[in-house]
């Protein structure tokens, strides 16, 4: 095994100018602040009737403003300003230890680690619907994460359709369990190439042959434990729950409740916990809002109704659980847990397995550093290790690890963006004795 340490691979920045971190924080956050005004101030018309809300609308729009104006003239982050709570803390601590290591002595958008920069903005943006009088509860980006679910109906139908098949087949032996829990990694995998964020807050929606193609894609996942990961879940010693940390809220959610359903219904744990956004994140992020929501839109179609009826009972009856918690939506990565979110660290380390979905649960994993793309991921994970985890991911920033020098470099001559462009994905394990 590669001998590596943290030292041998540097922050994602902006300071590189011809990095997808500088791309990012020069051109898609702005555009996003701006996406997310125009957001807010369609709201207005549902406020208008009410001077003090109204008056609210324009004190956050006038707010986001000024931080994209902040982060286009590289300004320094700002500290916490909403009331001190865990939250807070976290983010207090993170920006003084990023002014202990700048030059400066000041985090400076570009020059200060992307993660930090990047998570930075949406805080801001909840910072600033929680600095208004009367609309603390306003999720800027609910209209978009609402619409792109609406929007991929057809597939989410084949999707429904699909999961009943895999219901109608009877007592399963181990070949159709490991069959089917193929194809719903693989959907779930999949279903992380519809992020809101990526796109600029533009719908990013799945083809309605999406379940008919998913095997198509096989030569584009360039890390593939999918083996190793359903000869845990099928084992028949091990804890009896999961834990899925999820990412985007729409398809993408749906997809991995189709995965959390066939884990229950074919007895493989006895309860799935759902980690979800406390607060509106990375447009798309899921919160416990946007699930809520989305059973109940399936409830109102005659197709899905009766599969919103199971998933609604399964929650009912604690097989499901939806849990947050702030250090999902703090700038630190996932190597500091274990000091700063012992609770959740230990919550973690009663699992079966672990499934971390997206990119950014990938960076927080890896540390959003500059690793050679041949670095395990167990030493890219820097001593984080509470349980087995997989994570299931479609590349959207330029950090991998735990790649065969074959898979990169024919990346590479595919797409000389590749490590960026959402069409490539990774399916990587990381057991707890490794």
């Amino acid at each position: 095994m590669m001998s590596m340490s943290v030292e041998d691979a540097a922050k994602l920045s902006a300071s590189d100018a011809n990095s997808f971190a500088y791309t990012t924080i020069k051109d898609r956050l702005p555009a996003i602040y701006s996406k997310t005004v125009d957001q807010v101030y369609r709201q207005k018309s549902q406020h208008c009737g009410d001077p003090d809300s109204c008056e609210d609308l324009k004190r956050i729009v006038g707010s986001l403003s000024e931080q994209r104006y902040r982060l286009q003239t590289n300004k320094p982050l700002r500290p916490p300003r909403s009331e001190e709570c865990e939250a807070t803390r976290l983010w207090g601590r993170a920006l003084e230890e990023a002014a202990k290591e700048s030059l400066t002595g000041k985090v400076l958008p570009f020059e200060a680690p992307w993660l930090l920069v990047e998570c930075h903005m949406y805080w801001s943006i909840w910072e600033a619907v929680q600095m208004s009088r009367h609309l603390t509860s306003l999720d800027p980006f609910l209209a978009q994460k609402r619409n792109s679910f609406v929007s991929s109906q057809r597939a989410v139908l084949g999707l429904s359709n699909y999961l009943s098949s895999l219901r109608n087949t009877g007592l399963k032996d181990r070949t159709l369990l490991r069959n089917d829990l193929k194809s719903l990694i693989r959907l779930s995998l999949w279903g992380n190439r519809f992020d809101l964020s990526l796109s600029g807050g533009e719908e990013n929606l799945p083809s309605s042959s999406f379940v008919d193609q998913i095997y198509s894609h096989d030569s584009f996942i360039l890390s593939d434990d999918s083996v190793e990961v359903i000869d845990l879940l099928i084992a028949d010693s091990g804890p009896r729950s999961i834990d899925l940390v999820l990412d985007n809220a729409g398809f993408e959610l749906f997809s991995d409740l189709c995965l959390a359903d066939y884990l229950i219904d074919n007895n493989l744990v006895d309860s799935v916990l759902l980690h979800v956004k406390s607060i509106p994140w990375f447009v798309s992020d899921a919160t416990s809002r946007d699930l809520s929501w989305t059973l109940e839109e399936m409830s109102r179609t005659a197709d899905l109704a009766g599969l919103s009826a199971r998933w609604t009972a399964y929650l009912e009856a604690g097989s499901w659980a939806v849990t947050d918690h702030p250090f999902w939506t703090s700038p630190w990565d996932f190597s500091h847990m274990e000091s700063l979110a012992p609770d959740l660290y230990s919550t973690l380390s009663a699992s079966r397995l672990v499934v971390f979905k997206g990119d950014l649960n990938y960076r927080k994993l890896v540390g959003d550093r500059r690793w050679p793309l041949e670095t395990p991921l167990v030493a890219a994970a820097n001593g984080f290790r509470p349980a087995p985890f997989v994570a299931l991911r479609a590349l959207k920033a330029d950090t991998c690890c735990g790649l065969a020098e074959t898979q990169w470099k024919r990346a590479e001559s595919e797409r000389s963006d590749w490590m960026v462009c959402g069409n490539y994905a990774v399916i990587q394990y990381c057991a707890l004795n490794m």
